[in-house]
């Protein structure tokens, strides 16, 4: 098992090598205002294949307690797939959710050959919890998120850092509008014009006769 996972952690690093989030997440939507959650995203493609395009973000939740963040295209719990930060236990992980009417394992640890994201932390300094990691957008046997196109995501917060019920939650949508650039048609290269055909030489004119003196 640990074999198999080293394996599939160093396929995940050469499929993510090529591509860095940028230094500013800029697209900011604000989840709850009180205490404020707030996320930071930005989507980067892949230049040559969408199953290695990547999703940066960082959340921001003013309290001391876990966060999560769910893909769920139904807008439901049951079936959702999560990242679950823990500044407790210094944990950031992927799970899936087993939501049911009796509560019981609300969500359960993804086995370790999904636990493939890349960046993650989670810090709590000066009354705020900081969650940051990358995710790639299409994994096998998890929703797809979509760089262009309406996502269902759910977000969700506890009221400590031990893992239960949650204190509040709620399901939103959001269009990261990351397309990628058309391809631009190569510009033909101009025609190398003919060398110009050199002009024939003029003829030199004939040197004129001397004058026949007069014969006495």
């Amino acid at each position: 098992m640990k074999l198999f996972f080293a394996a599939s952690t160093l396929l995940l690093a050469v499929r993510g090598a090529d591509l860095n989030c940028p230094s500013e997440l800029t697209q900011l939507t604000t989840l709850h205002e009180d205490p404020a959650l707030n996320l930071y995203t930005a989507v980067v493609l892949s230049p040559t294949s969408d199953s290695e395009s990547i999703l940066c973000a960082r959340l921001e939740y003013d309290s001391e307690a876990w966060v999560g963040f769910g893909i769920s295209p139904t807008g439901m719990m049951y079936g959702a797939n999560f990242v679950l930060a823990n500044a407790g236990y210094d944990s950031v992980q992927k799970y899936n959710s087993t939501f049911d009417e009796t509560k019981q394992k609300p969500v359960v640890a993804m086995d370790e050959t999904h636990q493939t994201l890349m960046n993650n932390k989670v810090t709590y300094e000066d009354g705020v919890t900081v969650v940051e990691f990358t995710k790639l957008l299409k994994e096998e046997g998890e929703h797809e998120i979509l760089a262009d196109g309406d996502n269902t995501f759910l977000w969700a917060v506890g009221s400590s850092n031990a893992v239960g019920y949650h204190a509040a939650r709620a399901q939103f949508t959001l269009d990261f509008k990351t397309t990628a650039p058309a391809p631009t048609s190569p510009t033909p290269d101009a025609p190398i014009p003919a060398a110009p055909t050199p002009a024939a030489p003029t003829p030199d004119a004939p040197t004129p006769a001397a004058p026949t003196p007069d014969i006495a």
